[in-house]
Order: structure tokens, then sequence, then C-alpha cells
């Protein structure tokens, strides 16, 4: 492309760049296309610190942290600044070890930095930002605000909290959805809690009705920000839309200039860090970037199998879905696991589907349906069923199973092709947890197998990884 078609595309005139300042320009064009790639972190702010954390690195660096504690004498966690009421709740909990991305990012957290921070699924992130807060809670209402795309998400971290809590009133969850008679009244709730989890559609309308409570908030955690701050928001005729977690963040901010702000999420790209750096993210904020450079969409954990299953081009009673779920109960009763996922397209019906798998005989149960239930005991006997066997199948979408932790969970299904390379990060990411073997099989549809084998295999090059097909003897 031209000088000139260059400038054109910028909107600038002809005429500016035959100037002196546009040959200057002429040669930052230059400069610029010569790089392959842009850089990762782009920013006008010097003090935004980068760390690039390379997973080589890990078993060095816990080696150095276990001979330092063998010194010391002090546990992992304590010599990441956790305290020993926060420790012994993690060991009653089952966790006696810091993750790598732990190791990294919380003693940047204790110290109340603001940090942006990208590890993969399954790597420990939830508990990497709710240790903070649950050292130190603050002594005012809504002291802490979690904000998370979905009621789902919400529902968890609600009662992933609800663990390590002294008392259950200290934490309250708001989302559509829920019936407001089985919440506590709003205001008894925000004045006795000093955490509040809620996705931004919810939150903003109690901000803007009831913001008296959150003018000392002095955390706001940002979870799975990719989904909260999306970077295409333009409407119709090319107009920036204000999406909700955009004007609770700003009205949020406006109170609390010095408040810790905290951003995770499996992919986070330059653009996202430098529309979070114009959004509060600004002096003294670290990016804690926990996969290689090379990994731009975002990396999938290498204990992953990646597999991938043809359909039947028959012609089912419920369409083509109904070819690939019969593919699906085929390999799931030949896995020998108890219990699995099972990802559609969002524009299905997720009840309607999961109707299907019971009609083949299966304990089939959509997600949204069981996430949101008002009793912590009740979605704990979800999980217990679903761990066990008796809920079978659990039907969702990527956007209701984002940053879920299902850790018992070693199979799942996909029926359609994610648009985007980062959205298969996601949807793979529910398995294999904690280092645990996983193996995810896209289902394909059998009337239009080569087109969807080369989709597949363009997303599946992105990250780099590559899946192998399902052959019937």
């Amino acid at each position: 492309m031209s000088t000139f078609k260059l400038c054109q595309s910028l909107k600038l005139s002809h005429r500016y760049a035959t100037t002196e300042a546009g040959g200057q320009y002429k040669k930052f064009l230059t400069m610029l296309k010569r790089q392959q790639e842009p850089p990762y972190l782009y920013t006008s702010n010097p003090d935004i610190i980068q760390e690039t954390i390379d997973f080589s690195v890990y078993k060095g660096l816990t080696s150095t942290i276990q001979q330092q504690q063998k010194t010391s004498n002090l546990s992992l966690f304590s010599q990441l600044g956790v305290n020993q009421t926060s420790e012994q709740l993690l060991r009653q909990n089952g966790i006696h070890e810091p993750l790598f991305v732990q190791q990294k990012s919380l003693p940047i957290l204790f110290a109340r930095r603001s940090a942006i921070i990208e590890s993969e699924t399954g790597s420990g992130k939830t508990l990497t930002y709710l240790l903070p807060i649950l050292q130190n809670l603050g002594n005012r209402s809504c002291s802490n605000v979690i904000v998370v795309p979905t009621r789902e998400l919400a529902s968890q971290v609600y009662n992933e909290i609800l663990k390590y809590l002294p008392d259950r009133r200290l934490a309250v969850r708001y989302v559509s959805g829920i019936d407001e008679l089985q919440e506590r009244k709003i205001d008894t709730a925000l004045r006795e809690s000093n955490v509040v989890i809620g996705t931004p559609k919810r939150l903003l309308e109690i901000f803007e009705t009831k913001s008296g409570y959150f003018r000392n908030v002095r955390r706001i955690v940002l979870d799975e920000v990719d989904k909260l701050l999306p970077i295409k928001s333009l409407d119709k005729i090319g107009m920036a839309k204000t999406k909700p977690a955009d004007k609770l963040l700003a009205m949020l901010t406006f109170y609390n200039k010095r408040a810790q702000m905290i951003a995770t999420s499996a992919t986070v790209s330059y653009k996202l860090i430098q529309e979070l750096q114009d959004r509060g993210f600004t002096k003294r904020s670290s990016v804690i970037k926990c996969s290689p450079d090379e990994y731009k969409h975002g990396k999938v954990p290498d204990n992953i199998q990646h597999l991938f299953v043809v359909s039947e081009a028959t012609t089912s009673p419920h369409g083509i879905m109904g070819n690939k779920i019969k593919m699906i109960t085929q390999l799931f009763r030949q896995s020998n696991e108890r219990s699995t996922l099972v990802f559609i397209p969002r524009e299905l019906s997720v009840q309607n589907v999961a109707d299907i798998f019971q009609e083949m005989g299966f304990a089939a149960v959509a997600l949204y349906k069981k996430v949101l239930l008002p009793s912590s005991n009740e979605f704990e006997k979800f999980l217990e069923a679903f761990k066990e066997g008796e809920i079978q199948i659990v039907v969702c979408t990527e956007e209701t199973v984002r940053g879920m932790d299902f850790p018992f969970i070693n199979r799942a299904f996909l029926t359609y092709i994610p648009t985007l390379p980062e959205d298969y990060v996601h949807v793979a990411g529910r398995v294999g947890r904690a280092n645990r073997k996983g193996i995810v099989t896209t289902v394909l549809d059998g009337a239009d197998e080569q087109s969807e084998r080369k989709r597949l295999k363009r997303r599946l090059a992105a990250l780099k990884i590559k899946a192998r097909k399902i052959v019937f003897k």
C-alpha cells in the first residue's frame, strides 16, 4: 500500500503526506510495517510494568521457594504473604501449596498494587484474587466488588468465597434471574457485606440507586475481563457503545481513584490491556502474563488432548444436532466417565438439548438451572451429584460456563466450532483442571465434513495444537 493510501485510510490528506511531517510519518509506517507483531504491551505510561513469565522456569521457581522454606521454616504460602489464619483455611479446603500464577501474583496483590493477570484456564486465578480479599476484607460495607460476566460464574465465585468467610453475611451476590425474595434485602445486604459479587448489568442497576454504599470501595476485581470489556463494541453506525461494565467501572473509579484494581483472564490481548489502562489501570499497575509470547490467542494446557469425530450425515428427527447428540452418547458410554460437559451454540436452547439427552435415557440438565440455586448447600448437592454421576450430562454454552470450575470433569464435547481461537481456549479449559488429564472432542457435521475440518484446523493452528480424528473400527 502506498503512503498516500495509508494516509488516506487514516483520513490524512495527500498534501499532508508530501510535507516534512508526512515524510517522518512515512518513516514511522515503514518501521511499523517491519514489525511482524505489534508490541504485547502498548502504553504511553512509563510506569506500567509487564512481567512475562516462561513456564519452563516454573520448576526452578518452585524449587527456589522450597529451598527458602527449609532455611526460614516458613511455608510456601507464608513466604508469599498469606497469614496463618488464611493458610489454615486453605488447608481445610485441601490446598497446601500455591500454584504458579499465585506465586507470581500474590506478592504484588498483597502490596495493594493493581494488576492485569493472564494465565491458563484452571491455573488458580480465582483463588489468586480471593486471597487478598479474604485476608483484608476492610472494615466498611462494599469494600470489595467482584464483577463477572455471567450469573453462573457469579454464583460459583459466591459459593467459593463462602468456604473461607467466618460469617456468610459478609458476602452477597446480585445477578438477574434470581428471585429477590430468595436474596437478602438489598439495603440490609449492602450494609452488612464486605464483598459484593455480581454481573455488570445488575450491579449497575443497584449502583445507580444506592451509590452511597459504594463510596468506600477499596478493591475492584474484573474476572474474565475479556468478556466484560470486549474490544469490538461499535453499533451499526460505527459509534462506540457504552457497555454496562464500562459504565459501572467508570462510576466505581470516580469515587475510588486509589482502589486496587485486578483483572484476570486466560486470554488478554495487548489491545485489551490498552483499554484497561484507559479505565483506571494506570501508575504502578503490573501486567502478569503467565504464557509465552508466541501464544497470542491464549494457551491451552498441555495436559489436554484434542479429538474430533464426524457424525452421521443421515436425517435425524432432531436435525443436525440430533446426529451429534447420538454420536456423543456413543462416545460417552465408551469413555467409562461418570459425567461430562456438552457445549452447544448460544443460539440453541440449552434446555431443549438437555431434553433430547433425557429422551435417550441419560440424566441430563441445563447448567443455568442448577448453578443459580439460591442456597449454597443446594449448589454443593448439585456438584456432588454431577461428580458421582447422578447427573451424567450438563449442557451449557461457552458464555455460561466461562471461568467455572468442575475439577472432576475429564471430558467435554463441542457440538460446534468456536468462532475465535480464544473461545476454544476457554471451552477446552473446563477439563484438565489442576494438571489432570482431559479430553476435548469436537463433533463435526457429517454432511459438511470437509468444510468443518478446515475451519477446526484453522482454529487449532492458531493455538499451536492439533486434533486427532476418532475412527470407529
